[in-house]
């Protein structure tokens, strides 16, 4: 249920929430990174949220985001982590 849930949110996300919510995190992209962002987190999402092996996922956005980018993103994954087992 949840992940349906999710899913449809995903659905309907725009490039501008996923800009907005990371500078709330105090992460700030380039338009390039949001575009790669918001197309995994689009193609992607099911296998992050759940959790089967995003190894492969965070080894793509590692090559295409800036260093200090893809920490925080990574950082912010970590922290949602436990959460996203539970889907």
């Amino acid at each position: 249920m949840n992940l349906y849930i999710i899913g449809e949110y995903i659905k309907k996300i725009k490039k501008n929430d996923i800009y907005n919510y990371l500078s709330k995190q105090n992460i700030h992209i380039s338009k390039k990174e949001l575009d790669v962002l918001y197309t995994h987190l689009k193609q992607d999402y099911k296998q992050l949220l759940k959790n089967k092996n995003p190894k492969p996922i965070l080894n793509i956005l590692k090559n295409e985001l800036s260093n200090t980018t893809y920490l925080k993103i990574e950082s912010l994954y970590k922290k949602y982590e436990t959460m996203l087992k539970g889907l």
